[in-house]
């Protein structure tokens, strides 16, 4: 079996298993390059509150999708943010 038939299934039992809001979070993420934190998220999708996000990060770590891969401090929000990574 070629990579791209592997990554090709892979996408399709990813996508089989989440929710609307899980999968919309997931393929933001995938769109930014992989990785992001929930500010950057809520930004790209247009949205204000970050109850609608952070708990879809939650679900999605817990499936093994996305990882934790560092943090950086937000100086707008003065909070530092986790850094989540597609896997």
């Amino acid at each position: 079996m070629l990579l791209d038939q592997i990554s090709l299934l892979n996408y399709i039992n990813v996508n089989a298993r989440l929710c609307r809001r899980k999968k919309l979070v997931y393929d933001t993420l995938k769109m930014l390059g992989g990785r992001a934190t929930s500010w950057e998220l809520l930004n790209q999708l247009g949205l204000r509150n970050p109850n609608i996000v952070r708990p879809r990060l939650t679900d999605l770590k817990c499936d093994g999708l996305i990882i934790k891969i560092g943090t950086r401090y937000n100086e707008k929000m003065r909070c530092t943010e986790t850094i989540w990574g597609v896997v």
